[in-house]
């Protein structure tokens, strides 16, 4: 849709309010297991992180946005989402990474 709807480029937009303090939960919660060389459960923390932004789309429905031609508050979702993808590709590259180079 980013690439639809914004040239590929990361949109101007408000990030949500929740995710953003979600995003900064996982961060706390990563560094402190990582400080406790727990890495497997700070891997999960980045995972589970991850999966909260499935319920976002489902509740932000992006589709109709575009749809819809809601091109400010859809920018907001995109930017959100890419947000923490963005987050979990650095925090998961020691494990994974290629793959964090690809995202």
């Amino acid at each position: 849709m980013t690439h639809k709807y914004f040239e590929g480029k990361v949109p101007e937009g408000k990030i949500d309010a929740v995710i953003s303090k979600k995003i900064e939960e996982t961060l706390k919660l990563y560094d402190e297991r990582i400080e406790r060389f727990n890495i497997k459960e700070a891997h999960e923390t980045v995972i589970v992180m991850l999966h909260a932004r499935n319920g976002f789309v489902e509740e932000q429905k992006p589709w109709t946005l575009a749809k819809n031609k809601e091109m400010e508050r859809l920018g907001g979702v995109l930017r959100t989402l890419l947000e923490g993808i963005a987050v979990a590709a650095v925090l998961l590259s020691p494990a994974m990474p290629e793959t964090s180079k690809k995202i």
